[in-house]
């Protein structure tokens, strides 16, 4: 009976050490717990264009999966590619002319 009277003239006092443990432990992971790793993404292009003048094809090749992922016709097979980030010009050396390629469609744009 002594633990029974002496929980009874205290209840208060339990009341306060029952809710301060359950706030604590929550509390207590949350602050120990070193979070979950990230991974920082690189969103720029890793594309490099390349040419083939005996079929008449420019092409995106895709260094991450090494595949060409999309191509281009060309008039001439004396071609060359400039590149600078995602712009990207189709130098047709025969005809002395220069196309911009659309990266996103793949299409010339004149």
């Amino acid at each position: 009976m002594g633990i029974a009277t002496w929980l009874r003239g205290r209840k208060v006092t339990a009341s306060i050490v029952v809710v301060s443990v359950l706030v604590a432990i929550p509390v207590s992971f949350a602050i120990l717990h070193d979070g979950f790793p990230v991974t920082d993404v690189t969103l720029d292009a890793k594309d490099v264009w390349v040419t083939n003048g005996s079929e008449l094809l420019a092409g995106r090749l895709n260094r991450q999966i090494e595949e060409l992922d999309a191509a281009v016709q060309t008039v001439s097979n004396e071609i060359d590619i400039l590149q600078h980030g995602d712009t990207v010009v189709l130098h047709d050396l025969t005809g002395s002319t220069i196309e911009m390629i659309d990266p996103s469609f793949t299409t010339l744009v004149q």
